[in-house]
């Protein structure tokens, strides 16, 4: 089986360009956003998952996502059904037989996934 047919989770890829110019605050502001739908592999990095107290039990977790080379940013985020993924690192892997990207991500939703222990 190769690599792209393992990708089985649609996603969206939500990029923001910044206009150059600042707000009313002084902080960058923000231009052009554009989603992108890519394919990927989503794996949770450990079965559990933590209620974030301070989002009235926003269910938060870290996963690794399993990616085709492309251009990505630690300011983009991915959207997982009504999952925001926020990118927290990127390794690329352009070496070897399948270069592909491995993204770390905190998944930020409000449904509980769960993952049944072998």
């Amino acid at each position: 089986m190769s690599f792209a047919a393992r990708l089985i989770h649609s996603l969206t890829l939500v990029s923001a360009a910044y206009s150059g110019t600042d707000d009313e605050y002084g902080q960058p502001a923000t231009g052009t956003v554009t989603s992108t739908a890519v394919k990927g592999l989503v794996q949770p990095k450990t079965p559990r998952e933590v209620a974030d107290y301070r989002s009235a039990g926003v269910a938060v977790a870290d996963h690794t996502i399993f990616l085709q080379p492309m251009a990505l940013s630690e300011a983009d985020h991915f959207l997982h059904g009504s999952n925001r993924l926020e990118i927290v690192g990127i390794r690329n892997y352009a070496f070897g037989r399948t270069p592909h990207l491995e993204v770390d991500a905190r998944r930020i939703g409000d449904e509980a996934v769960v993952v049944e222990g072998s």
